[in-house]
């Protein structure tokens, strides 16, 4: 492995070359990976390593992605029956996102031939290839409300609770508070509640939030001219 003043040495021309030999090599590997995968499940010796099953093996045993673990076993078996996908992932011709996409089509006429028109081709593009030649039914058209998000309900004393010691903790800093006897307080609509009214401020490393996951909108193509399309809609188009 070359240490990083290697890499910085090196002319932008050699280190271009080195890094597509990598892939080169990695594409030999992942063939090599692939057939030996293949030979074990074949030969069932996952059970000699005391594993219940293959994706058990590869996750557990092997210490692969369960994503990635899925991958390699759902090709290598597709690689028993079709051999030329070895031979186009050995060669860099073919990914296994790719493969995985083809498996589900391909049959012993067609084999050469799909193989090829994907060779060298992204996902997204293996996706609109198998659209084109094996075009699906539209889908139903459907519009649904989503639920309402729930907010909850508080008083606007509690914002005021951290400020009962003169005390404010910095911003994105967690705050522990120690109750101490409750006593009435009235809310501007009239109500009732308990508050503790002891809040001791502790300041301590802020631990960040886990940010909201955003799925990216998904255009799937059906045919060759036509794609099925999800949206959430606001009120206004409802």
């Amino acid at each position: 492995m070359l240490s990083r003043d290697t890499l910085k040495e090196m002319s932008d021309d050699k280190l271009i070359a080195s890094l597509k030999s990598l892939v080169a090599k990695q594409s030999q590997l992942t063939a090599e990976l692939l057939g030996h995968i293949a030979e074990v499940e074949e030969r069932k010796l996952y059970l000699v390593q005391a594993y219940g099953s293959m994706f058990k093996f590869c996750v557990e045993g092997l210490g692969l992605s369960e994503s990635m673990a899925y991958k390699y076993i759902a090709v290598a078996r597709a690689a028993r029956e079709h051999e030329a996908i070895l031979a186009m992932v050995r060669a860099g011709r073919l990914h296994l996102s790719a493969a995985v996409l083809l498996i589900p089509h391909l049959t012993d006429v067609n084999c050469a031939s799909l193989l090829e028109a994907a060779a060298g081709q992204s996902k997204r593009q293996v996706e609109r290839l198998i659209a084109q030649r094996f075009p699906k039914a539209d889908v139903p058209a459907q519009v649904r409300k989503l639920p309402e998000p729930s907010l909850p309900q508080s008083c606007p004393w509690d914002s005021q609770l951290a400020l009962s010691t003169g005390t404010q903790p910095a911003a994105g800093t967690p705050v522990v508070t120690t109750p101490t006897t409750g006593t009435g307080s009235s809310c501007p609509d009239g109500s009732r509640r308990t508050v503790e009214p002891a809040a001791v401020a502790t300041t301590g490393p802020a631990i960040p939030a886990e940010p909201p996951r955003q799925q990216r909108p998904r255009i799937e193509p059906l045919a060759a001219a036509r794609y099925k399309v999800q949206l959430t809609a606001g009120r206004r188009v409802a």
